[in-house]
């Protein structure tokens, strides 16, 4: 059976850790939880992923909240995030597997305008089928109308379609959705096994 299988991004495509990403690039343990508390587990970057923030909205909501020798690595992190994403290449060979197994692809993310850099550095969605990011949507998982605008645009039958993702009630309002869906844990193996279980064929590389 060719499934439409719907990727998500963090921490399935690529790993997104602010925390281990902000310490690499210098800041204390203690600083790094401070931004990601204080932005990235926010409502701020909820809103920033729904399209309803600029940056600069997005910064003077933060800013203010932080120690100023927080702000320059805040602003830096919050606009470059793409270019410090760790590629999960395990993931990607898999994707590409099930390309070349004539199985169309689709990414659904909860991400900021700067996510459309991805591509840059992950070739690979530039074979999918069709992206779709919450900030151009005005919507994010696991709101029902996000992913039946996906199920719309490109023409979609719920009941043939696979998704994975990182958080559970995305994956649960994907399922009340009639979509089969995977909690991914970073366990390639189990994912596999659910994909052969959903009688998604590919060759291993």
């Amino acid at each position: 059976m060719a499934a439409n299988i719907i990727f998500d991004l963090g921490n399935v495509l690529v790993d997104w850790d602010p925390v281990w990403d902000l310490q690499n690039l210098g800041l204390s343990p203690e600083g790094a939880k401070q931004v990601h508390q204080t932005l990235f587990a926010s409502q701020i970057w909820l809103d920033r992923d729904a399209g309803l923030l600029s940056f600069e909205e997005t910064m003077a909501l933060t800013l203010p909240q932080l120690p100023a020798e927080l702000h320059a690595m805040t602003r830096h992190f919050a606009l470059h995030w793409p270019e410090h994403l760790r590629i999960n290449e395990p993931v990607v060979q898999l994707a590409r597997a099930l390309l070349k197994a004539g199985h169309p692809l689709y990414l659904l993310s909860n991400a900021s305008e700067p996510a459309v850099e991805v591509a840059e550095r992950l070739p690979v969605l530039n074979e999918f089928a069709g992206l779709m990011y919450s900030f151009e949507e005005k919507l994010l998982k696991p709101d029902p109308r996000i992913f039946l605008r996906l199920f719309e645009r490109y023409r979609l039958k719920p009941e043939e379609s696979f998704f994975i993702d990182d958080s559970t009630a995305n994956i649960a309002a994907a399922r009340k959705l009639g979509m089969a869906g995977h909690h991914f844990t970073g366990d390639l193996p189990a994912l596999k096994a659910h994909f052969s279980a959903f009688g998604i064929q590919w060759e291993e590389a």
